[in-house]
C-alpha cells in the first residue's frame, strides 16, 4: 500500500491548521529523548544511594543487593531507551558531510528511506530489522544507493508520532517512508492500566482508542504527503502474543482491516 507525496503544500485549513503548522521542518530534529524511562533512571539512582547509605551505617549483604538491583535497572533503561544508531538527528547532522563526500568522489547521492514506528522499528528490545535491511542493501551490488533512517522509538503511539516525530521525518527529506505504528495504541485499548500508563507517559490529549488511532494515522499520512514528495508505504500491525484468537489480536485484526481500507483511500 503506497501513496505519492504531493510536494511542499501549504497544509490544510480549519481544524487541521495546527497539525500542519507542527510539520514545518526545523533546522534539524533534536536527539531522541528518553520519555518513559526517566523514572527508571531515577529509581536506579535511589537504589544505589540507599545501598551506599546502608553500607556507610553498617556493611551488609542488603547494601550489595540494593546496589546490584540499581545497576541492573540502570543498564536496562539505558539499553532500551538508547536512540537508534542512525536516527533523524544523527542523519541530518551527517547529511551535509555525506553529500560533500559524494560530490567530491563523483558518486551518486543516496536516496533516503525513513522507517517510522515504535519499538518494533527502534529495535532496542528485539531484533533490529532496520539495521539488518541496511546491511543487506550494502552487500547487494545491484541495489541503488539508499540511506536508511531509523525513526522508531520505544513506547511511542500514533498521537505522539503526529505531534513529535512527523517533523523529524520531514527534516530528513525522504524519497521513501515506511510507517508501522499503532501497536501501543492497541495495547492501551486492550488493557485499561496500559492505557493509563501510555496517556500519562506521553501526556496524551485523549485516551487511545481505535478511532483515535485511525484518525492519527490518517493525519500522519496527510502531513507527510503535504510536506514531502516521498512515496509512503504503511505496514499492518503484527500479532500480540501467541494466541491468534485472543482479545488483543481481535483488536489488531480490526485495526489492520481499517488501515488497509484507509490507506487505499489515501
Amino acid at each position: 500500500m503506497a501513496s505519492d507525496g504531493g510536494g511542499d503544500g501549504d497544509g490544510g485549513g480549519g481544524s487541521e491548521e495546527n497539525i500542519f503548522a507542527t510539520a514545518i521542518p526545523p533546522p534539524g530534529p533534536p536527539r531522541q529523548d528518553r520519555t518513559g524511562f526517566i523514572e527508571f533512571f531515577a529509581l536506579s539512582g535511589i537504589l544505589v544511594a540507599i545501598s551506599l547509605l546502608i553500607f556507610y551505617i553498617e556493611y551488609s549483604k542488603i547494601s550489595v543487593l540494593f546496589a546490584l538491583v540499581g545497576v541492573v535497572v540502570f543498564v536496562t533503561a539505558e539499553g532500551t531507551s538508547r536512540p537508534p544508531r542512525m536516527g533523524p538527528h544523527e542523519f541530518v547532522k551527517e547529511r551535509e558531510i555525506l553529500l560533500a563526500k559524494k560530490k567530491r568522489d563523483g558518486g551518486d547521492a543516496e536516496e533516503v528511506l525513513v522507517c517510522l514506528g515504535d519499538s518494533l522499528t527502534h529495535g532496542a528490545c528485539s531484533a533490529n530489522w532496520v539495521d539488518a535491511l541496511t546491511e543487506r542493501l550494502r552487500g547487494s551490488p545491484s541495489a541503488a544507493p539508499l540511506a536508511i533512517v531509523n525513526a522508531g522509538q520505544n513506547g511511542i503511539c500514533t498521537e505522539t508520532v503526529l505531534q513529535r516525530k512527523v517533523e523529524h521525518v520531514i527534516a530528513c527529506r525522504p524519497k521513501y517512508i515506511f510507517i508501522m505504528i499503532g501497536t501501543n495504541d492497541v495495547r492501551a485499548v486492550y488493557r485499561k492500566d496500559w492505557g493509563d500508563q501510555l496517556t500519562w507517559m506521553w501526556s496524551l490529549t485523549e485516551r487511545p482508542s481505535e478511532d483515535a488511532l485511525m484518525r492519527n494515522l490518517a493525519n500522519i499520512i496527510r502531513v507527510l504527503l503535504e510536506h514531502t514528495t516521498a512515496k509512503i508505504a504503511v505496514g499492518t500491525l503484527p500479532p500480540l502474543g501467541e494466541d491468534a484468537d485472543s482479545t488483543a489480536n481481535q483488536i489488531v485484526l480490526r485495526v489492520n482491516r481499517r488501515m488497509i481500507h484507509a490507506v487505499e483511500i489515501e
